[in-house]
């Protein structure tokens, strides 16, 4: 957003295709992390995983703040990405 208000789209994109990488990465198992040991954690079933993207999904391509992206191709590829990774709702 920050390089987006100073009308550097090249910045922005290259951050948002960043974000989508690091949530198509993101997968909340924190069991082997050390700061977690002590912690019982709960490890997202695949269809839980599905729904943080859907969600993550719905509101990029809603938010007016991705506004000045909607047209670009980096923007679009990126998102085409994310919705290759959720699997359709059954």
């Amino acid at each position: 957003m920050l390089a987006q208000d100073e009308d550097d789209n090249q910045t922005a994109l290259d951050l948002f295709e960043q974000y989508i990488d690091m949530r198509l990465a993101y997968t909340l198992d924190y069991r082997d992390n050390p700061f977690f040991a002590a912690v019982q954690t709960h490890v997202p079933t695949p269809n839980e995983i599905s729904e943080m993207l859907r969600l993550t999904l719905r509101a990029i391509e809603t938010d007016e703040h991705y506004a000045p992206l909607w047209n670009e191709p980096r923007f679009q590829a990126a998102l085409d990405r994310l919705r290759a990774a959720i699997p359709p709702e059954s």
